[in-house]
């Protein structure tokens, strides 16, 4: 696994700091911070009874400073998800039974675009580990979303969060063309189009579900639905065939991931949404 486990995050006037710890010489500095977490965490928590309901962090963007492996220029990680991204593809990483840890990867296919951040956060990362402070990563950048610009000609993908959800568009530019874009799904023990045309991939002990795509296009302050669906051929490459529309307007495609997985083996299960949507 390319992330490094989170001890502490205290959220004060909406500034994150997240401090990550690996030595026994920063755990004892933790400590003391300790009591001011569980004051900010008394703040925001919401009592019923003896039972506290803590807020969750808001959706951020890492960017990789050296705190994960070098191929990934941004990191993700979310209720229980973790992404590393690249020029061409995205990691995807999901918990699964007694601490087990399932994995895809969306691979881009005739697409590249280094992603650069957007929406630079208040909230900086530090990772504090080891013995030797030279060697510490201090004030690491946080992005409310990442962009891959022109990931094919006139077409570009953004990544950003909503609620509880990560959030992903293919946005194309008036007169692009959507036929270029094309991905694979690897990590998959096997991948199947239902009547209802949504893409079910099945890993070991779970099942995720590609939700048939909707296409838009909005202006004038109206939205006008235009008819997507997934196209998959026998190599395993997904396309998007796309209806009538007015090329000469910008075009959102919007597929909705949905994970389903069991957490910590406890048979419950839990269910992540990575969908889109161009409003934000």
């Amino acid at each position: 696994m390319f992330l490094v486990g989170r001890l502490l995050a205290i959220s004060t006037f909406d500034v994150r700091n997240t401090i990550r710890v690996g030595s026994r010489a920063t755990r004892s500095a933790l400590r003391l911070l300790a009591p001011l977490a569980m004051g900010v965490f008394a703040l925001i928590g919401a009592s019923a009874g003896s039972s506290q309901t803590l807020q969750p962090l808001p959706f951020t963007f890492e960017q990789n400073r050296g705190q994960a492996m070098p191929e990934y220029e941004f990191l993700f990680r979310h209720s229980g998800v973790n992404a590393g991204f690249r020029s061409n593809r995205v990691d995807l990483f999901l918990p699964g039974a007694a601490g087990s840890q399932a994995s895809l990867r969306l691979q881009l296919i005739g697409g590249q675009s280094s992603p650069v951040g957007a929406e630079l956060q208040e909230g900086r990362s530090n990772y504090l580990r080891g013995n030797d402070p030279s060697r510490w990563l201090r004030d690491v950048p946080n992005y409310k979303r990442i962009r891959y610009p022109n990931l094919y000609p006139g077409i570009s993908l953004v990544f950003y969060g909503s609620g509880d959800r990560l959030e992903h568009d293919f946005l194309v530019d008036a007169g692009a063309d959507p036929s270029t874009i094309a991905f694979r799904i690897d990590g998959a023990e096997k991948i199947e189009r239902t009547a209802g045309g949504d893409l079910q991939i099945h890993l070991a002990g779970s099942t995720t579900t590609l939700r048939k795509p909707v296409a838009y296009q909005a202006g004038h302050g109206s939205r006008t639905n235009v008819d997507a669906d997934f196209l998959l051929s026998a190599d395993g490459v997904v396309r998007f065939r796309i209806g009538p529309y007015e090329a000469t307007s910008p075009l959102v495609i919007d597929p909705v991931f949905v994970f389903s997985t069991f957490l910590d083996g406890s048979g419950a299960d839990a269910i992540a949404a990575v969908t889109t949507d161009a409003a934000g």
